[in-house]
């Protein structure tokens, strides 16, 4: 970190800016509105690694990951999840050297759960509800977190209940609706 940023980091107004720009941008020009905004609110237009991460804005601000999928987790829950991250691996005086240890031991902790994750989602199959194509190629292409997400949709598309209310000759009009079935299997 650059000494532009010392003073400031202790801020908790540039920390809520910070999250402001974070989350608070719709889009890509909203955000870019908000980053000038707190560079110049903070006087921090000549921050060096600021300007770095601004460069690599693509990997992390919101509206640019518009594109990218996510699976589940919503933004509040990533910055939940990011919350409780910090909570149990650093501290509020942690030294900036072990602050940067401690980030790639929880980085690599990350990793290694995902992989793993990722490794049994690979080498078991979830019990299918039905044998029919569409949840076997679920099961097959998802992991099992996406494949339980996928499979409560499909059996909520079950549940729908329709109703013909109108012929026009060969247009036919239905009514849909939510049968309010609980799923618990």
């Amino acid at each position: 970190m650059d000494r532009s940023l010392e003073g400031s980091v202790a801020s908790n107004v540039l920390g809520e800016d910070f999250e402001d720009c974070i989350f608070g941008g719709s889009s890509e020009e909203v955000f870019s509105k908000l980053w000038d905004n707190l560079l110049s609110k903070h006087g921090l237009g000549s921050s060096v690694w600021l300007k770095d991460l601004y460069l690599s804005r693509k990997k992390w601000a919101l509206p640019y990951l518009n594109s990218s999928f996510c699976a589940t987790m919503m933004t509040k829950q990533w910055a939940e999840s990011m919350d409780n991250l910090f909570k149990i691996h650093f501290y509020r005086k942690l030294p900036l050297p072990k602050f940067i240890a401690q980030y790639f031991k929880a980085l690599t902790q990350l990793r290694e759960k995902e992989l793993i994750e990722d490794y049994e989602s690979r080498q078991t199959k979830p019990a299918l509800l039905v044998d029919i194509p569409v949840l076997a190629e679920a099961a097959e292409s998802y992991t099992r977190r996406i494949y339980v997400d996928f499979e409560y949709e499909y059996k909520s598309q079950l549940a729908c209940l329709y109703e013909l209310t109108a012929m026009n000759g060969t247009i036919y009009t239905f009514s849909l609706s939510s049968s309010k079935v609980h799923w618990d299997c």
